[in-house]
């Protein structure tokens, strides 16, 4: 899929990230001293090499985040099968290199850490 064909895909859903522009700049700044980030070029994205290089520098923007997103897409596999499926964050990861800012890439609604659902309620007693 050449890059003309990524832009034209749907921007992916994102949700507004109940962090302070202190804290986002502070994981921004974290993911620019990782070195896959350093590493990676633009011309990463091109055909031949796109899929690994993306498949990695996601896996790291994931490892490097354990408290916002989803550390089960931290696994190749999994990075790699979302990369499969919403072609489009692979054009926004490039975009992320680029402007070196991942605060739109942090906000993808499908990379977020899941909301636990089996949380016990407050304040509930038993009774006898």
């Amino acid at each position: 899929m050449s890059t003309h064909e990524l832009r034209n895909q749907p921007t992916l859903p994102r949700i507004k990230l109940e962090l302070s522009e202190n804290t986002l700049q502070s994981i921004n700044t974290r993911l620019l001293e990782l070195d896959v980030v350093k590493n990676t070029k633009a011309c990463h994205f091109e055909p031949m090499c796109s899929i690994y290089a993306t498949t990695v520098l996601l896996a790291a923007i994931i490892t490097a985040c354990p408290d916002l997103l989803d550390q089960s897409y931290a696994r190749v596999e999994m990075a790699m099968q979302v990369l499969c499926q919403n072609a489009r964050l692979q054009e926004d990861l490039r975009e992320a290199i680029e402007r070196r800012d991942f605060k739109d890439v942090l906000n993808i609604e499908m990379l977020q850490k899941p909301v636990r659902t089996n949380v016990r309620p407050l304040n509930r007693r038993r009774t006898l």
